[in-house]
Protein backbone atom coordinates (compact mmCIF):
# COMPACT_ATOMS: atom_id res chain seq x y z
CA UNK A 1 0.00 0.00 0.00
CA UNK A 2 1.29 3.56 -0.68
CA UNK A 3 1.63 6.30 1.23
CA UNK A 4 2.61 9.88 0.66
CA UNK A 5 5.87 9.41 1.76
CA UNK A 6 6.62 6.26 -0.42
CA UNK A 7 4.34 8.42 -3.27
CA UNK A 8 6.90 11.71 -2.76
CA UNK A 9 10.27 9.53 -2.63
CA UNK A 10 9.17 7.96 -6.32
CA UNK A 11 8.73 11.55 -7.44
CA UNK A 12 11.86 12.58 -6.55
CA UNK A 13 13.89 9.72 -7.81
CA UNK A 14 12.30 9.85 -11.17
CA UNK A 15 12.91 13.64 -11.45
CA UNK A 16 16.62 12.63 -9.97
CA UNK A 17 17.41 10.15 -12.28
CA UNK A 18 15.09 10.31 -15.59
CA UNK A 19 13.44 7.25 -14.74
CA UNK A 20 10.20 7.42 -17.30
CA UNK A 21 8.89 3.84 -15.37
CA UNK A 22 5.10 3.72 -14.95
CA UNK A 23 4.58 2.69 -11.59
CA UNK A 24 0.91 1.69 -10.18
CA UNK A 25 0.20 1.75 -6.29
CA UNK A 26 -2.71 0.88 -4.33
CA UNK A 27 -3.47 3.75 -1.62
CA UNK A 28 -3.56 2.34 2.14
CA UNK A 29 -7.41 1.37 2.63
CA UNK A 30 -9.20 3.79 6.16
CA UNK A 31 -9.57 1.37 9.54
CA UNK A 32 -12.57 1.44 11.96
CA UNK A 33 -11.12 4.65 14.30
CA UNK A 34 -12.97 4.46 17.45
CA UNK A 35 -11.82 7.74 18.25
CA UNK A 36 -12.71 9.49 14.54
CA UNK A 37 -16.46 7.53 15.61
CA UNK A 38 -16.67 9.64 18.93
CA UNK A 39 -16.10 12.79 17.26
CA UNK A 40 -18.09 12.06 14.44
CA UNK A 41 -21.44 10.90 16.70
CA UNK A 42 -20.40 14.14 19.13
CA UNK A 43 -20.69 16.24 15.78
CA UNK A 44 -24.40 14.63 15.25
CA UNK A 45 -25.50 15.45 18.92
CA UNK A 46 -24.74 18.58 17.54
CA UNK A 47 -26.34 19.39 14.63
CA UNK A 48 -29.65 17.30 16.51
CA UNK A 49 -29.14 20.60 19.02
CA UNK A 50 -29.09 23.17 16.44
CA UNK A 51 -32.26 21.28 14.69
CA UNK A 52 -33.81 21.64 18.39
CA UNK A 53 -32.47 25.20 18.53
CA UNK A 54 -34.70 26.04 15.52
CA UNK A 55 -38.07 24.30 16.66
CA UNK A 56 -40.75 24.97 19.26
CA UNK A 57 -43.61 22.79 20.52
CA UNK A 58 -47.30 23.49 21.75
CA UNK A 59 -46.70 20.83 24.06
CA UNK A 60 -43.61 23.11 26.36
CA UNK A 61 -45.79 26.61 25.49
CA UNK A 62 -49.19 25.25 26.66
CA UNK A 63 -49.44 26.68 30.23
CA UNK A 64 -48.37 29.87 28.82
CA UNK A 65 -50.39 30.64 25.51
CA UNK A 66 -53.19 28.79 23.67
CA UNK A 67 -53.03 26.66 21.00
CA UNK A 68 -54.46 29.08 18.52
CA UNK A 69 -51.95 32.22 19.75
CA UNK A 70 -49.00 29.42 19.35
CA UNK A 71 -48.93 28.68 15.77
CA UNK A 72 -50.00 32.45 15.13
CA UNK A 73 -47.55 33.38 16.89
CA UNK A 74 -44.98 30.88 15.50
CA UNK A 75 -46.19 31.86 11.67
CA UNK A 76 -45.74 34.84 12.18
CA UNK A 77 -42.34 34.26 12.98
CA UNK A 78 -41.16 32.41 9.90
CA UNK A 79 -41.36 28.86 11.73
CA UNK A 80 -43.85 26.26 9.25
CA UNK A 81 -45.44 23.19 10.77
CA UNK A 82 -43.50 19.96 10.62
CA UNK A 83 -46.16 17.99 12.73
CA UNK A 84 -49.03 18.36 14.91
CA UNK A 85 -47.94 20.59 17.96
CA UNK A 86 -44.48 21.03 15.97
CA UNK A 87 -43.14 24.41 14.51
CA UNK A 88 -39.44 24.58 12.66
CA UNK A 89 -37.75 27.40 11.54
CA UNK A 90 -37.34 25.73 7.67
CA UNK A 91 -37.78 28.95 5.80
CA UNK A 92 -35.30 31.40 7.12
CA UNK A 93 -33.30 33.15 4.96
CA UNK A 94 -30.67 30.61 5.70
CA UNK A 95 -33.47 27.77 4.78
CA UNK A 96 -34.52 29.40 1.45
CA UNK A 97 -30.90 29.13 0.04
CA UNK A 98 -30.91 25.46 0.88
CA UNK A 99 -30.60 22.68 -1.84
CA UNK A 100 -33.68 20.85 -2.00
CA UNK A 101 -32.53 17.36 -0.86
CA UNK A 102 -30.92 19.69 2.58
CA UNK A 103 -34.23 20.75 3.00
CA UNK A 104 -35.57 17.56 2.71
CA UNK A 105 -33.21 16.13 5.08
CA UNK A 106 -33.62 18.59 7.83
CA UNK A 107 -37.31 18.22 7.19
CA UNK A 108 -37.12 14.81 8.09
CA UNK A 109 -34.39 15.68 11.50
CA UNK A 110 -37.19 17.54 12.67
CA UNK A 111 -39.78 14.81 12.26
CA UNK A 112 -37.09 12.49 14.08
CA UNK A 113 -37.04 14.85 16.89
CA UNK A 114 -40.55 15.23 17.54
CA UNK A 115 -41.37 11.50 17.26
CA UNK A 116 -38.30 11.02 19.79
CA UNK A 117 -40.33 13.26 22.27
CA UNK A 118 -42.91 10.41 22.97
CA UNK A 119 -41.69 7.11 24.87
CA UNK A 120 -42.18 4.52 22.42
CA UNK A 121 -40.01 1.79 22.68
CA UNK A 122 -38.51 2.70 18.93
CA UNK A 123 -35.29 3.58 17.60
CA UNK A 124 -35.26 5.78 14.56
CA UNK A 125 -34.09 3.07 11.68
CA UNK A 126 -33.69 2.35 8.04
CA UNK A 127 -33.21 5.58 6.16
CA UNK A 128 -34.19 7.91 8.67
CA UNK A 129 -31.47 6.85 10.83
CA UNK A 130 -29.10 7.16 7.96
CA UNK A 131 -30.26 11.09 8.02
CA UNK A 132 -29.54 11.09 11.83
CA UNK A 133 -26.09 10.19 11.08
CA UNK A 134 -25.59 12.51 8.30
CA UNK A 135 -25.17 9.80 5.47
CA UNK A 136 -25.51 10.04 1.70
CA UNK A 137 -28.29 8.12 0.86
CA UNK A 138 -30.40 7.13 -2.61
CA UNK A 139 -32.70 9.63 -3.28
CA UNK A 140 -34.83 11.90 -1.73
CA UNK A 141 -36.11 11.58 2.43
CA UNK A 142 -38.68 9.71 3.19
CA UNK A 143 -41.43 11.85 4.36
CA UNK A 144 -41.97 9.68 7.41
CA UNK A 145 -39.93 8.86 10.16
CA UNK A 146 -38.51 5.50 9.55
CA UNK A 147 -38.73 3.13 13.14
CA UNK A 148 -37.99 -0.34 14.45
CA UNK A 149 -39.78 -1.91 17.52
CA UNK A 150 -37.37 -2.38 20.51
CA UNK A 151 -40.00 -4.63 21.64
CA UNK A 152 -40.21 -6.96 19.04
CA UNK A 153 -43.94 -5.13 19.00
CA UNK A 154 -46.16 -5.00 15.84
CA UNK A 155 -45.75 -2.66 12.86
CA UNK A 156 -47.81 0.54 12.88
CA UNK A 157 -48.19 3.43 10.23
CA UNK A 158 -49.40 7.29 11.23
CA UNK A 159 -49.24 10.40 9.06
CA UNK A 160 -45.73 10.99 10.56
CA UNK A 161 -44.30 7.67 10.88
CA UNK A 162 -43.86 3.69 9.97
CA UNK A 163 -42.62 1.03 12.28
CA UNK A 164 -41.76 -2.08 11.24
CA UNK A 165 -40.85 -5.30 13.68
CA UNK A 166 -37.82 -6.85 14.14
CA UNK A 167 -37.13 -10.73 15.15
CA UNK A 168 -33.79 -9.62 16.27
CA UNK A 169 -33.14 -7.30 18.69
CA UNK A 170 -31.82 -4.18 16.72
CA UNK A 171 -27.94 -2.32 18.01
CA UNK A 172 -28.86 1.29 19.23
CA UNK A 173 -26.55 3.94 20.07
CA UNK A 174 -28.19 7.35 21.96
CA UNK A 175 -27.19 10.65 20.10
CA UNK A 176 -28.18 13.25 22.24
CA UNK A 177 -31.38 12.05 23.52
CA UNK A 178 -32.17 10.07 20.26
CA UNK A 179 -32.42 6.30 20.23
CA UNK A 180 -31.49 5.46 16.61
CA UNK A 181 -29.87 2.14 15.05
CA UNK A 182 -26.00 1.81 14.93
CA UNK A 183 -24.23 2.57 12.05
CA UNK A 184 -23.63 -1.10 11.13
CA UNK A 185 -27.12 -2.00 12.01
CA UNK A 186 -28.44 1.05 9.83
CA UNK A 187 -25.87 -0.19 6.65
CA UNK A 188 -27.88 -4.27 7.10
CA UNK A 189 -31.34 -2.36 7.14
CA UNK A 190 -30.62 -0.18 4.48
CA UNK A 191 -29.18 -3.27 2.01
CA UNK A 192 -32.19 -5.78 3.63
CA UNK A 193 -34.93 -3.13 2.76
CA UNK A 194 -33.87 -1.41 0.13
CA UNK A 195 -31.32 -3.25 -1.93
CA UNK A 196 -27.54 -4.00 -2.18
CA UNK A 197 -26.93 -0.74 -4.06
CA UNK A 198 -28.38 1.73 -1.35
CA UNK A 199 -26.62 0.10 1.91
CA UNK A 200 -23.45 0.41 -0.23
CA UNK A 201 -23.77 4.17 -0.63
CA UNK A 202 -24.33 4.51 3.13
CA UNK A 203 -21.51 1.89 3.94
CA UNK A 204 -18.69 3.54 1.47
CA UNK A 205 -19.41 6.34 3.30
CA UNK A 206 -18.69 5.37 6.67
CA UNK A 207 -15.90 3.08 5.62
CA UNK A 208 -14.31 6.42 4.17
CA UNK A 209 -14.73 8.23 7.16
CA UNK A 210 -13.19 5.07 9.72
CA UNK A 211 -16.32 4.97 11.20
CA UNK A 212 -16.88 1.22 11.05
CA UNK A 213 -14.99 -1.58 9.23
CA UNK A 214 -16.30 -4.20 6.83
CA UNK A 215 -15.57 -6.77 9.89
CA UNK A 216 -17.82 -5.20 12.43
CA UNK A 217 -20.94 -4.63 9.25
CA UNK A 218 -20.39 -8.52 8.95
CA UNK A 219 -20.28 -9.36 12.57
CA UNK A 220 -23.89 -8.02 12.85
CA UNK A 221 -25.35 -9.17 9.93
CA UNK A 222 -24.09 -12.44 11.01
CA UNK A 223 -26.54 -11.78 14.26
CA UNK A 224 -29.46 -11.36 11.69
CA UNK A 225 -30.15 -14.97 10.85
CA UNK A 226 -31.92 -16.04 7.93
CA UNK A 227 -33.53 -12.54 7.64
CA UNK A 228 -35.19 -11.52 4.37
CA UNK A 229 -32.56 -9.36 2.09
CA UNK A 230 -29.63 -10.95 4.25
CA UNK A 231 -28.51 -11.93 0.59
CA UNK A 232 -28.09 -8.11 -0.67
CA UNK A 233 -25.59 -7.52 2.60
CA UNK A 234 -23.30 -10.09 1.33
CA UNK A 235 -23.38 -9.09 -2.20
CA UNK A 236 -22.59 -5.22 -0.90
CA UNK A 237 -20.13 -6.05 1.48
CA UNK A 238 -18.11 -7.50 -1.82
CA UNK A 239 -17.64 -4.44 -3.52
CA UNK A 240 -17.83 -2.08 -0.26
CA UNK A 241 -14.64 -0.61 0.23
CA UNK A 242 -13.55 2.60 2.23
CA UNK A 243 -10.79 4.40 -0.41
CA UNK A 244 -14.09 5.40 -2.64
CA UNK A 245 -14.85 8.69 -2.11
CA UNK A 246 -18.17 9.86 -3.37
CA UNK A 247 -21.80 8.14 -4.39
CA UNK A 248 -21.45 8.61 -7.61
CA UNK A 249 -18.23 6.16 -7.27
CA UNK A 250 -19.86 3.86 -5.33
CA UNK A 251 -22.61 3.61 -7.86
CA UNK A 252 -20.72 2.79 -10.46
CA UNK A 253 -18.45 -0.08 -8.35
CA UNK A 254 -22.19 -1.36 -8.37
CA UNK A 255 -22.98 -1.23 -11.78
CA UNK A 256 -20.16 -2.93 -12.80
CA UNK A 257 -20.62 -5.69 -9.94
CA UNK A 258 -24.30 -6.30 -10.88
CA UNK A 259 -24.07 -7.43 -14.58
CA UNK A 260 -20.65 -9.77 -14.04
CA UNK A 261 -17.75 -7.14 -14.57
CA UNK A 262 -14.63 -6.87 -12.27
CA UNK A 263 -15.36 -4.28 -10.33
CA UNK A 264 -12.11 -1.61 -11.02
CA UNK A 265 -10.00 -1.07 -8.05
CA UNK A 266 -10.32 2.28 -6.05
CA UNK A 267 -8.20 5.26 -5.81
CA UNK A 268 -5.32 4.03 -7.59
CA UNK A 269 -2.08 5.89 -7.96
CA UNK A 270 -0.02 6.35 -11.10
CA UNK A 271 3.63 7.81 -10.49
CA UNK A 272 5.34 8.36 -13.69
CA UNK A 273 7.87 11.06 -15.04
CA UNK A 274 7.56 12.49 -11.56
CA UNK A 275 4.28 13.68 -11.45
CA UNK A 276 0.79 11.65 -9.64
CA UNK A 277 -2.38 10.88 -10.66
CA UNK A 278 -5.19 9.72 -8.66
CA UNK A 279 -7.83 7.71 -10.18
CA UNK A 280 -11.35 6.75 -9.59
CA UNK A 281 -11.35 2.83 -10.60
CA UNK A 282 -8.50 1.39 -12.94
CA UNK A 283 -8.95 -2.10 -14.31
CA UNK A 284 -5.14 -3.93 -15.11
CA UNK A 285 -6.22 -5.96 -17.15
CA UNK A 286 -7.44 -3.88 -19.64
CA UNK A 287 -5.02 -1.13 -18.33
CA UNK A 288 -8.18 1.06 -18.52
CA UNK A 289 -8.80 3.94 -15.77
CA UNK A 290 -12.62 4.67 -14.82
CA UNK A 291 -13.82 8.56 -13.47
CA UNK A 292 -16.92 9.16 -12.63
CA UNK A 293 -17.58 13.19 -12.79
CA UNK A 294 -20.13 15.50 -11.23
CA UNK A 295 -21.11 18.83 -12.34
CA UNK A 296 -19.83 21.05 -9.08
CA UNK A 297 -15.98 19.43 -10.51
CA UNK A 298 -16.54 21.71 -13.38
CA UNK A 299 -17.73 24.72 -11.15
CA UNK A 300 -16.54 28.48 -13.10
CA UNK A 301 -13.27 29.54 -10.97
CA UNK A 302 -13.13 32.74 -9.56
CA UNK A 303 -11.09 34.53 -12.78
CA UNK A 304 -14.17 33.51 -14.69
CA UNK A 305 -12.66 30.62 -17.01
CA UNK A 306 -13.62 26.77 -16.40
CA UNK A 307 -9.68 25.98 -15.25
CA UNK A 308 -10.61 22.95 -13.83
CA UNK A 309 -12.35 21.65 -16.82
CA UNK A 310 -8.91 22.25 -18.98
CA UNK A 311 -6.73 20.89 -16.15
CA UNK A 312 -8.72 17.62 -16.10
CA UNK A 313 -8.24 17.21 -19.93
CA UNK A 314 -4.81 17.76 -19.56
CA UNK A 315 -4.39 15.40 -17.14
CA UNK A 316 -6.38 13.04 -19.27
CA UNK A 317 -4.29 13.82 -21.99
CA UNK A 318 -0.56 12.93 -20.27
CA UNK A 319 -2.66 9.16 -18.72
CA UNK A 320 -3.42 8.42 -22.59
CA UNK A 321 0.48 9.21 -23.56
CA UNK A 322 1.64 6.86 -20.61
CA UNK A 323 -0.90 4.27 -22.50
CA UNK A 324 -3.85 4.17 -20.36
CA UNK A 325 -7.33 4.17 -21.88
CA UNK A 326 -9.84 6.70 -20.24
CA UNK A 327 -13.59 6.06 -19.79
CA UNK A 328 -15.32 8.75 -18.14
CA UNK A 329 -18.59 8.75 -16.89
CA UNK A 330 -21.18 11.51 -15.05
CA UNK A 331 -23.23 10.81 -12.54
CA UNK A 332 -25.95 9.98 -15.10
CA UNK A 333 -24.07 7.39 -16.85
CA UNK A 334 -24.36 5.58 -13.51
CA UNK A 335 -27.72 5.86 -11.92
CA UNK A 336 -29.18 2.95 -13.37
CA UNK A 337 -28.49 -0.28 -14.92
CA UNK A 338 -30.02 1.04 -18.72
CA UNK A 339 -28.16 3.93 -18.99
CA UNK A 340 -24.79 1.98 -17.73
CA UNK A 341 -25.42 -0.09 -20.23
CA UNK A 342 -25.57 2.14 -22.73
CA UNK A 343 -22.85 4.72 -22.03
CA UNK A 344 -21.09 0.92 -22.01
CA UNK A 345 -22.41 0.43 -25.53
CA UNK A 346 -22.13 3.97 -26.64
CA UNK A 347 -18.35 4.31 -26.07
CA UNK A 348 -17.63 0.39 -26.74
CA UNK A 349 -16.03 -0.02 -23.25
CA UNK A 350 -15.29 -3.70 -22.48
CA UNK A 351 -14.68 -4.14 -19.16
CA UNK A 352 -12.91 -7.42 -17.67
CA UNK A 353 -15.47 -10.36 -17.12
CA UNK A 354 -15.41 -12.01 -13.46
CA UNK A 355 -14.16 -15.30 -13.21
CA UNK A 356 -17.22 -18.22 -12.23
CA UNK A 357 -15.98 -17.86 -8.75
CA UNK A 358 -16.15 -14.46 -8.05
CA UNK A 359 -19.81 -14.79 -9.90
CA UNK A 360 -21.02 -17.17 -7.69
CA UNK A 361 -21.17 -14.75 -4.89
CA UNK A 362 -23.54 -12.33 -6.53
Amino acid sequence: MASRHTIKNIQLEQLDTGDTTVRLLTTDPPTFSPLKLSVYTESRALKLQEIRSRSATRRAEDNVVGSRAFWQEKLDAGYSKVARGYAALTDDDEGKARQRWIKRADKQLHLCDYMSRFSSHTAIADTSAAIVWGFPILGYPPDVVERVSLANAGSRTTRNQRTRRSSVAPAVVDINGMTVTSIEQTVVDIACLNGGEAGLVVADFALHHELTSIERIHELAERQGKRPGIGNVRRMLAVADGRVESPAESRMRWRFFAIGFDVPQPQVVIVARGKTYRVDGYDAQQRAIYEVDGASKYALHQDGHVQAFFDERQRETELRSLGFHIHRATFNDVVNAANFQHWLARYAITPTQRSKSELEIS
